[in-house]
């Protein structure tokens, strides 16, 4: 029989399905991230109580409120709160009181913290699973509890529309170990956190010019750290081959939104720029800002390849070689990295509702091969051009002839030092 860590062992003794064995991956998780704090965690508070009632229609051992009871056996020292809309849920216990509660109401929340105290040490979002209540209730609640409370939002539908409503946080989006029942989708929830809070991701410190304007933008970069190449080779080389008045991007890699901003002035409606490392985004943000774009372009703190959270290797003298793979340039060092979250570019269209793109661009140092190798029938229907950088020189080829099935393909950089591995492929209303 397979070991159970004891928080797992308490979900299932009270029939609560944020355990494997009864639904989901969620247990395994929170053991491993709250095992330390077993003794320091004083208060708890979870919306979302869960009615008996119900839940032994699926586990006939339930019991309303089982959450409750596997905080207060797994945290000897706590007082366990739980809050609901349904009446039928209200009750009391030993360390455990409830209250009435919805959610939706700004009113309500205020005071259930009334009621509870500001010092949660460990809040968990199992109400509603809609990302506006999600949001909702993380906004109006965060700001009103202490700076370095636990947040945990359960039961994500939508990662990347449930994140960027909630920028002014930092988002972390654990990996989670496979279901073992098949039933459903994936699990996957967010933990929030003040920005306030220190990180010890490493970063590259270098002067910040500022600003400057540079074919016709203005732009924040950092000296001393291939910026100006970058920009060069992005706005007046033109690898990338920016089409004639494109309606929607996806800018893969946007470092600090050089292609988003020429994309821009090609005529895009809509930029989606993806970008993970922390001060690229940041440049990223500022850059769009000065320039007047906010309304068209949708800044997001997101990797996209393989799905997960990895570790981005920080190139030390040039700011767009950053990589998850290690061996990808003989500069990266083990322990100089960044915690990064990466979506799928299925979740890309998924969860920003994109339905058509008209050219997706793609240089992010190696994770080019993950998207790659994603790409089916379905969505390179709904693209028209891809403009990427193929890292690995080995895999051009067969990466070439899989997208000429779909797209005619042109080498765009063969006359640069060490070229040949940026590729434009067109579909026939581009040529």
């Amino acid at each position: 029989m397979k070991t159970r860590d004891p928080l797992s062992e308490l979900a299932y003794k009270y029939g609560t399905d944020k355990c494997p064995q009864l639904n989901h991956a969620y247990t395994p998780f929170y053991y491993k991230l709250l095992k330390s704090k077993r003794q320091s965690i004083k208060k708890v508070l979870e919306m979302g109580i869960g009615n008996g009632m119900h839940t032994r229609k699926y586990f006939p051992h339930a019991v309303t409120g089982a959450s409750l009871f596997m905080w207060r056996d797994f945290f000897p020292n706590a007082k366990i709160y739980g809050a609901d809309n349904d009446l039928e849920t209200i009750f009391k216990a030993e360390r455990i009181e409830t209250f009435l509660c919805d959610q939706t109401k700004k009113e309500d929340l205020e005071k259930l913290i009334e009621k509870t105290g500001n010092d949660i040490d460990l809040f968990i979002d199992d109400g509603l699973h809609a990302s506006f209540d999600q949001q909702f209730l993380c906004k109006t609640l965060l700001p009103l509890l202490k700076k370095d409370v636990v947040y945990i939002i359960e039961d994500v539908r939508l990662l990347g529309k449930l994140g960027r409503y909630l920028a002014e946080y930092d988002c972390y989006i654990p990996k989670l170990p496979p279901k073992e029942l098949h039933n459903g989708s994936g699990d996957r929830i967010m933990i929030v956190k003040h920005k306030s809070m220190k990180s010890d991701n490493f970063r590259v410190e270098k002067t910040i010019v500022d600003t400057e304007d540079y074919c016709g933008f203005k732009l924040r970069f950092r000296d001393d750290f291939a910026d100006r190449y970058i920009m060069r080779d992005m706005l007046k080389r033109n690898y990338a081959k920016i089409p004639k008045n494109p309606k929607t991007v996806i800018d893969i890699g946007a470092h600090i939104g050089l292609f988003t901003l020429a994309s821009i002035r090609a005529g895009a409606k809509k930029v989606y720029a993806f970008e993970p490392e922390e001060s690229n985004y940041e440049l990223l943000c500022h850059n769009i800002k000065i320039n007047g774009y906010e309304d068209r372009v949708n800044c997001i703190k997101l990797g996209v390849g393989a799905v997960g959270q990895t570790k981005l290797y920080i190139h030390p003298k040039n700011s767009g070689a950053s990589s998850i793979y290690l061996d990808a340039d003989k500069a990266l060092e083990a322990g100089k990295y960044q915690v990064i979250n990466i979506i799928s570019i299925h979740d890309v269209f998924k969860n920003y509702d994109i339905n058509y793109c008209d050219i997706l661009k793609i240089d992010c140092e190696g994770s080019d091969r993950d998207i790659l190798n994603e790409l089916d029938e379905d969505l390179v229907s709904r693209i028209g051009q891809i403009s990427v950088e193929i890292h690995d020189r080995s895999l051009i080829e067969g990466f070439v002839e899989k997208l000429k099935k779909w797209y005619a393909a042109e080498c765009t950089n063969l006359g640069r030092r060490g070229g040949g591995n940026a590729w434009v492929f067109r579909k026939k209303i581009w040529q």
